[in-house]
């Protein structure tokens, strides 16, 4: 166990060099993901047991088995609709996903500015016309078990395994009349000693740069995120999580729970993020799963946001 502690401690220390300058590009990907993950206080990439694993951490497609569907429909903050559709299952030795993201905010107004010779400035004039934001992202996923002996040699706390994963990325934003792409990799590493697991990722590993199809070939840069993830069963039914987030120049952290009613049928959950409130139910019968989260800002001004996961495990 003290050698976990080590390699973790070791791979936060690395990050930590790593933590600078600010992210320009693909932010739609900041807004979480499905319905479970955000009642947990997006504090997932330690627990990374559902398809949701491509957002935290992809080596928790390692630990999966069955062949699962996922989907979701949310307007967040109301202004920008998102949907989401995931599928996974066995391939070869670990098990491979596939998950289409999109983002999009519809009937923006199209204004200019001109010269107001009265008060000596320019104001917004509204054209009468409306154009649309949209961003994309197409992601592969692989994550595989790996035995290794000094580190999943059983423990006190009982039979321990590692898993690594991950994602290769196709990303595309639209604005106007002009378009972006690009492609990045993610990577994972997951270990779980009983009830105690250990998360950590890189997201946006190699930095991938969005070229727009501008006349000057507008460059965005989408910097690399790290998540370190701690979760803890501390019942059957009872999972407690906790996460850091280094996003450039920020922390965020995440802290959730869930605890499992009526012979794992009905799931109730809550957890706190860097600005948000969050509070989820779920339900899982014959296979088929629905989640419920409600997320609602710190901050006055913005608006909650309501999702909702359909999905199915076979």
């Amino acid at each position: 166990m003290r050698k976990i502690l080590i390699l973790f401690l070791l791979f936060s220390l690395l990050s930590a060099a790593e933590f600078m300058s600010e992210s320009t590009g693909a932010a739609f990907l900041d807004n979480g993901l499905a319905a479970r993950s955000e009642g947990l206080g997006r504090a997932f990439t330690a627990v990374a047991n559902d398809l949701d694993a491509f957002y935290y951490n992809p080596a928790g497609y390692g630990f999966q088995k069955k062949s699962r569907i996922n989907s979701l429909f949310t307007k967040n903050r109301n202004i920008e609709n998102v949907y989401y559709l995931g599928y996974g299952q066995k391939l070869g030795r670990g098990y491979g996903a596939l998950n289409v993201y999109h983002s999009g905010i519809d009937g923006i107004p199209l204004t200019s500015y001109e010269y107001n010779a009265e008060y000596e400035h320019g104001e917004p004039v509204d054209n009468g016309e409306t154009f649309a934001y949209g961003a994309q992202a197409l992601v592969f996923s692989y994550g595989e078990e790996l035995r290794i002996d000094w580190l999943t040699a059983p423990t006190e706390l009982g039979p321990a395994a590692f898993c690594w994963g991950v994602n290769l990325k196709i990303l595309r934003q639209n604005l106007y009349e002009n378009s972006a792409s690009g492609y990045g990799l993610d990577a994972g590493l997951l270990y779980r000693n009983g009830p105690l697991a250990f998360g950590w990722s890189v997201i946006d590993l190699l930095e991938p740069k969005l070229v727009w199809n501008t006349d000057n070939h507008t460059v965005d840069t989408v910097l690399r995120k790290q998540r370190f993830g701690l979760a803890y069963r501390i019942l059957p039914e009872l999972l407690a999580s906790g996460e850091v987030v280094l996003q450039a120049n920020e922390i965020l952290t995440g802290v959730g729970a869930e605890y499992f009613l009526f012979s794992d049928v009905l799931a109730a959950r809550g957890g706190v993020y860097t600005g948000n409130y969050a509070l989820g139910l779920g339900l899982r019968y014959a296979g088929l799963t629905l989640d419920y989260a409600y997320i609602l800002p710190q901050e006055a001004l913005i608006e909650s946001t309501q999702k909702i996961s359909l999905g199915y495990t076979f």
